[in-house]
């Protein structure tokens, strides 16, 4: 079996339109207890016209408009718990996984070839840690090389 595809870092980041984006809101009675939780304060507060504007543009109820502080919080609220949830599988089951992690590290390993081989002036190689290679090498193939 080849294992040429075992060893290549991926290909890099996803572009962003191919990321399928997770949409969380939260329903109306939530949205309610949410605002009841906040100080009254804020719930007396106007949004600023620009953050109106935006979430009319992206309202998920045909009519419903910002009007406060508190409704802006919880819109950021639903905003953030959107974005975790599209990140984490992203990182989780895509970027994390341990072909991609032991890939990752040879590129690495080959990239301070120059450092480890003396290919570079002793100034410059000392930028690199001495034990740095061998503590990566073990990481990829488990060995313990270091002591």
């Amino acid at each position: 079996m080849p294992r040429a595809k075992y060893t290549k870092p991926s290909s890099g980041p996803l572009a962003s339109e191919h990321i399928r984006r997770s949409t969380f809101r939260f329903r109306g009675d939530q949205w309610r207890q949410l605002v009841k939780l906040l100080p009254d304060k804020l719930a007396s507060l106007s949004a600023p016209s620009e953050y109106v504007d935006a979430a009319a543009r992206e309202s998920r109820v045909p009519g419903w408009t910002l009007k406060t502080i508190a409704d802006l919080i919880v819109q950021m609220t639903e905003e953030e718990i959107s974005s975790h949830l599209t990140a984490y599988p992203l990182v989780a089951e895509g970027l994390n996984n341990r072909a991609n992690v032991r890939a990752a590290i040879r590129a690495l390993r080959t990239a301070l070839m120059p450092f480890t081989h003396g290919w570079v002036d002793p100034d410059t190689a000392a930028l690199i840690p001495a034990r740095l290679d061998a503590a990566l090498l073990s990481c990829v193939f488990g060995w313990s090389t270091i002591r």
